[in-house]
């Protein structure tokens, strides 16, 4: 008797995954997922005033005068314009997967962004300011969280951490 439930159980767990496989091989399409999974209103960022949520599923990197002493990383100071360094970090996170520019600032030094993972196309909103010290010296924040659901396995802090890598060999 206990076989034959096994086999049942077995059997049907199969059939399951023969059907999940076939809909995200398939049938599914980004844009599909997309209207499931839609990025919400753009929430402006302030950077002097930002508020980290409860949840695990954020990444925020700030000077030590910024951000209120919450930041999980301090920013360290470029030997470049902020015009450069904008320009090398959105260089940088563009090429990206699935990262789409959704919004800049009337000066150019703030940006947002959009990235979706690729199996569901959850988004995750990346902010990103740059900030001038000296003519030649700048330094940034990164606020980068998920949209949907409390975790995100450390996907913001890998996603924020090898972009400044990219950064730190750009410049």
């Amino acid at each position: 008797m206990l076989g034959a439930i096994f086999r049942f159980l077995l059997g049907l767990a199969v059939v399951v995954a023969v059907v999940l496989g076939v809909f995200f091989t398939f049938i599914r399409t980004d844009e599909m997922m997309i209207g499931f999974f839609p990025e919400g209103e753009r929430v402006a960022i302030d950077f002097e005033t930002v508020t980290l949520k409860d949840s695990p599923n954020q990444y925020l990197v700030c000077p030590e005068d910024l951000c209120g002493g919450q930041q999980h990383l301090l920013s360290k100071t470029y030997a470049a314009p902020a015009q450069t360094l904008r320009d090398r970090f959105d260089d940088l996170i563009i090429r990206e997967p699935r990262v789409e520019r959704v919004y800049v600032s009337d000066d150019g030094l703030q940006t947002d962004y959009v990235q979706r993972t690729e199996l569901m196309q959850y988004p995750d909103w990346i902010t990103v300011k740059v900030i001038s010290l000296t003519p030649q010296t700048s330094t940034l924040a990164i606020y980068s969280r998920s949209v949907y659901g409390y975790g995100d396995q450390g996907v913001n802090k890998a996603r924020i951490d090898g972009l400044l890598a990219d950064l730190d060999q750009s410049i």
